[in-house]
């Protein structure tokens, strides 16, 4: 066929729109371009017949090649990279990085398990194991935000219980105790009976170390609560990872800061033979030596005396003070240097190492005690391990002392009020006061008392002071000076709660129950909640109801004095003052006799008696019946 009857490439079928096609007979290279140029790029069909000259099949294959390279490349799509494997996340501690495996911060153990928390100062969140800004602490009731100056630095959770470390501003109220809070069914603290002790540090912050019982501890966000010197309840978060989830290097990291500060905790919580101490043993090998040569032992409390020695070898003619601990507070002080003949023959010194303490009054309640015994200049070496103890319960029933942490929170505000005691500085101010209390609660009444006026001198009259030189006073069974002193309490702060009621106390020993009533009342005006006033008043109400009965007796009124003297007996037949009374105005007798005459009736004389209270009862109580079914 001539080159000019070749029939066009790509013709245009029947009904197709016109488009430009290269003339045949042009360079096949330029016919491609052509046909590149004539079609859109994702619709190039360039393809000859195999019937077609070589020329046209030429031309067709340069013309796809031609559209290949006019299409656009796709961007290349880029590899997913692979997920790095799981690695440890880092836990701050201050400055000390410390590793924790990741399944550590992302779910909680079950109960029963171990559970380590460290959480300074930013906390480990349990989702992610990322950083975060500690949570803000709240308080029960209003719940403000987190107390300035509170920095929780650890919490370490073994199956026992709980070990946190927190730091506290030199301006931060003091501490006295952390406890478990439990916000169901009513917010309230509970296993506050662990171990608890306060180190101020040469920089200004104190840093508290507490173990609070809680079988299984959870891991995770936890919140404990923090008892502080004026009975102030603050709620401090922290985040909680299982101790058995910690790698060999974080544990070795995180003893290495803080296990000098957690031993004696460990110690005084846990038995000897626990996984924590085994593991505390290498940490402290530093300091193994001064150990060895430092002793001490608590024997227990015998006839409510706590006993032990403290000796060390290095020092053997030292007698070392003593400290009995009960949840953080001191409950006994002295010297261990009395002399016991099994120390000098098991060579413990020359025998002059043992210590017998007066025990706190107020641990003489019946209820179990966990006890531990320190010598503070010996460190770590000098803490002996809690000793439980039952004591029976004999606390003064005739004292309503004001606690010893509620003492403190009211010297603390006399101090700031007091020029004088700025000058001599808050911290002495309320030393003092603990020393004090202390030596009351511990029997040492004249140097309690001795020490409450120091105190009255450097702060001026006060109600506090005379309170408290008036509970000591009341200790001793001197009413009259005890009066004096709570008298002079009303005059100083008319509002104070605990003089009332301490005056109230007095004046029933003194045998005045209708001026105790009123005293206990005044009270309960100054706090209506006052657990102890409202006991004392319920406990008065029935003698001030005879007194009132034999007033009325006296203006004439013997009716209202029966009907009285009849409500009483009806709801205490117990007891026996009413009951005389009663009997008294049955018979008709003289007023003068309302009280009874003090002799005993024979036979005869009380079953009639008897008989005629009964009718009274019946009486009574068909009264009270009738004035029932009256009301609607």
């Amino acid at each position: 066929m001539p080159r000019s009857k070749l029939p066009p490439v790509n013709a245009k079928p029947s009904g197709a729109p016109d488009k430009p096609v290269a003339p045949v007979g042009t360079h096949p290279r330029k016919l491609a371009d052509a046909v590149v140029a004539a079609q859109p790029v994702k619709a190039v069909v360039v393809k000859a017949p195999m019937s077609a000259p070589p020329a046209v099949r030429q031309a067709a294959s340069a013309a796809r090649a031609a559209a290949t390279r006019a299409q656009p490349r796709p961007k290349a799509v880029p590899k997913p990279k692979p997920k790095p494997a799981a690695q440890p996340v880092p836990l701050t501690v201050a400055s000390t990085p410390v590793v924790a495996k990741p399944r550590a911060v992302r779910k909680a153990k079950a109960p029963g398990a171990a559970a380590a928390t460290v959480a300074p100062p930013a906390q480990i969140t349990a989702e992610h194991g990322a950083a975060s800004e500690p949570a803000p602490t709240a308080v029960v009731g209003d719940k403000p935000a987190e107390p300035a100056g509170l920095q929780p630095l650890l919490a370490l959770g073994v199956a026992e219980g709980l070990f946190v470390i927190v730091a506290a501003g030199a301006s931060f109220e003091p501490v006295r105790a952390f406890a478990r809070y439990e916000p169901e069914p009513l917010p309230r603290f509970t296993g506050d009976g662990g171990y608890f002790d306060a180190q101020p540090t040469p920089a200004g912050p104190v840093v508290y170390t507490g173990f609070v019982p809680w079988p299984g501890v959870p891991a995770g966000a936890l919140q404990l609560g923090c008892i502080t010197a004026s009975a102030r309840k603050p709620l401090l978060d922290v985040n909680s990872v299982a101790l058995a989830d910690l790698q060999p290097p974080a544990l070795a990291a995180l003893l290495a800061r803080f296990g000098r500060v957690l031993l004696p905790a460990v110690l005084a919580a846990l038995p000897a033979d626990h996984a924590l101490c085994t593991v505390l043993k290498p940490v402290q090998r530093p300091a193994a030596a001064v150990k060895t040569t430092q002793r001490c032992h608590f024997d227990g409390v015998i006839d409510g005396l706590a006993h032990g020695w403290v000796h060390d070898p290095a020092q053997p003619g030292k007698a070392f003070l003593v400290e009995v601990l009960h949840q953080g507070d001191v409950v006994a002080r002295g010297m261990a240097d009395l002399y016991r003949d099994d120390l000098q023959r098991n060579g413990i010194g020359d025998g002059c190492h043992h210590f017998r303490l007066n025990l706190s009054y107020t641990l003489f309640d019946g209820q179990p005690h966990a006890l531990s015994v320190r010598a503070a200049e010996l460190g770590a070496a000098g803490l002996c391990p809690p000793v439980t103890c039952t004591l029976d319960a004999s606390q003064p029933a005739h004292l309503d002392a004001i606690p010893r942490a509620q003492t403190v929170a009211l010297a603390l505000q006399l101090a700031r009020r007091s020029a004088a005691a700025k000058g001599e500085g808050e911290q002495a101010v309320l030393a003092g006061f603990e020393q004090s209390c202390l030596q009351q609660e511990t029997w040492l009444l004249e140097e309690a008392r001795a020490g409450f006026l120091r105190l009255a001198e450097t702060l001026g009259a006060n109600a506090l002071c005379h309170c408290k030189l008036a509970e000591t006073w009341l200790l001793d069974h001197q009413l009259g000076r005890a009066m004096e002193c709570y008298s002079a309490a009303v005059q100083c702060d008319p509002q104070l709660p605990w003089a009332h009621l301490g005056l109230g106390n007095v004046l029933r020993m003194q045998g005045q129950p209708l001026a105790a009533q009123q005293a206990y009342r005044a009270a309960l005006a100054c706090a209506p909640h006052l657990v102890q006033a409202e006991r004392r008043l319920a406990s008065v109400r029935v003698d001030a109801s005879v007194a009132s009965a034999a007033q009325l007796v006296q203006a004439g009124d013997t009716a209202a004095a029966m009907a009285l003297l009849r409500a009483v007996v009806f709801e205490q037949p117990e007891h026996e003052a009413a009951c005389n009374g009663l009997d008294v105005l049955l018979r008709g007798q003289q007023p003068a006799t309302l009280l009874g005459d003090g002799r005993s009736p024979g036979p005869a004389a009380q079953a009639d008696r008897a008989r005629r209270l009964l009718d009274a009862m019946l009486d009574e109580a068909e009264q009270r019946l009738a004035q029932s079914a009256a009301t609607p």
